[in-house]
């Protein structure tokens, strides 16, 4: 897959996660809508689809930040409450 990036914060980030520096990840690029790394010291949260848009979502706050990456973690969990109900 070639990646396209929505800004250069987006490849820097990338490359970041390349390396593992995220706090967090969660999610698949092949279900629950993208693959998302959580970077708390950036204030930043990172996304990959299925097409390969890499795009990153920066926050004045780290508050904003925390509060934007426990919606994304409370989705990916009844995603997947919802993924093992249906198996």
């Amino acid at each position: 897959m070639i990646n396209t990036y929505g800004s250069k914060w987006a490849s820097y980030l990338h490359r970041l996660a390349g390396e593992w520096w995220q706090a967090e990840e969660i999610g698949d690029v092949k279900s629950f809508g993208g693959w998302y790394a959580f970077f708390p010291q950036e204030r930043s949260i990172l996304s990959v689809d299925s097409q390969g848009h890499v795009t990153a979502r920066e926050f004045t706050t780290r508050e904003e930040c925390w509060a934007a990456w426990s919606t994304v973690r409370d989705e990916h969990a009844e995603f997947r409450a919802e993924e093992l109900e249906y198996a």
